[in-house]
């Protein structure tokens, strides 16, 4: 087990929580040590008794390198715990001040990845009709005031094999791989023919996702990691607009609603009751986006891989 590693994985709230009981603990733990020198091996200019709480009062001064001098050792014992008590003091604050430092200092760019990852059917990224198919979308925000400049973007996908002897991580090229400033970017990779996913998104068990960007606030290059595994995968559906008009401004002018990042609506609204069972079999047909719908089948016609793939994947997560 690495032990800086996982001190680095430690929130602010976790580190400082962990720091005050390990001084504590240490505090406590030469307290009886002082205490086991006996009452001959101290001198106290308040007039105290000697007992186990006067012993951890002695601690926590020598601890905290306060020294008041109330209470101080007269013999080697007592002298060498206080040499060891303010060396461990100084190891343990030099350990958490480092870690807390570097991560207050360590830039952390407020950016979030959209729940779900959609495979989009028949889609038209420019609408003129030459680049209708299908697609992998998702989204990324920036929710920081601070810019994220000359964002890039990298796609990997992690494949099981048909036999089941374990799997393969294959490139994902994105439509879009950079932009200068991020806002709001929707990153789609076309599966067609070229594509590592093309007639095998049933066999797909995770999209992993790369990103770096150059963050104005702290002047140096960032990166960040997401994971889609194939139960983030929705079918049928398509990303809600997040555009809104700004009523402050004085010009036309739009804003993001970052509310609305995970928002998903029925691909083809129009086409409700297509989808589902008739009310006639006993089913509901009310629509309810918290239920994953797959697309349509023509009769006669076998099942797309897309809705092959529908079958497994259980209800959207609010």
């Amino acid at each position: 087990m690495e032990f800086k590693p996982r001190l680095l994985q430690l929130s602010m709230a976790t580190l400082l929580m962990a720091g005050l009981g390990a001084s504590m603990a240490g505090c406590v733990l030469f307290a009886a040590l002082f205490y086991a020198g006996g009452e001959s091996c101290y001198s106290t200019t308040s007039g105290s008794d000697f007992d186990f709480i006067e012993m951890l009062w002695l601690s926590v001064h020598t601890f905290t390198t306060v020294g008041y001098g109330s209470t101080y050792p007269i013999c080697t014992w007592g002298q060498v715990l206080v040499l060891l008590e303010y060396y461990l003091s100084l190891v343990l604050s030099s350990l958490v001040g480092a870690v807390f430092l570097f991560k207050f200092l360590r830039p952390d760019p407020l950016v979030r990845f959209s729940t779900n990852c959609l495979v989009l059917e028949d889609f038209d990224m420019e609408g003129d009709g030459k680049d209708k198919g299908q697609h992998l979308a998702f989204r990324v925000a920036r929710e920081s005031y601070y810019h994220l400049l000359d964002c890039q973007i990298t796609l990997k996908a992690l494949m099981r094999r048909r036999n089941g002897q374990g799997g393969i991580v294959v490139p994902l090229e994105p439509v879009l791989s950079e932009i200068h400033d991020l806002e709001l970017w929707e990153v789609f990779h076309r599966v067609d023919e070229t594509s590592p996913l093309y007639g095998k998104l049933d066999l797909l068990k995770m999209v992993y996702v790369r990103f770096k960007a150059f963050d104005t606030s702290y002047k140096q290059e960032v990166r960040l990691s997401h994971e889609y595994p194939s139960s983030a995968l929705r079918l049928g559906y398509k990303f809600a607009d997040m555009m809104k008009p700004d009523s402050t401004a004085l010009t036309p002018t739009t804003l993001v609603d970052h509310s609305k990042l995970d928002k998903i609506d029925l691909a083809d609204p129009l086409d409700e009751q297509s989808r589902l069972p008739s009310e006639q079999d006993g089913y509901d047909s009310s629509p309810d986006p918290s239920v994953h719908r797959p697309s349509r089948q023509v009769e006669g016609q076998k099942p797309t891989i897309f809705e092959q793939l529908g079958k497994q994947m259980g209800p959207l997560e609010a």
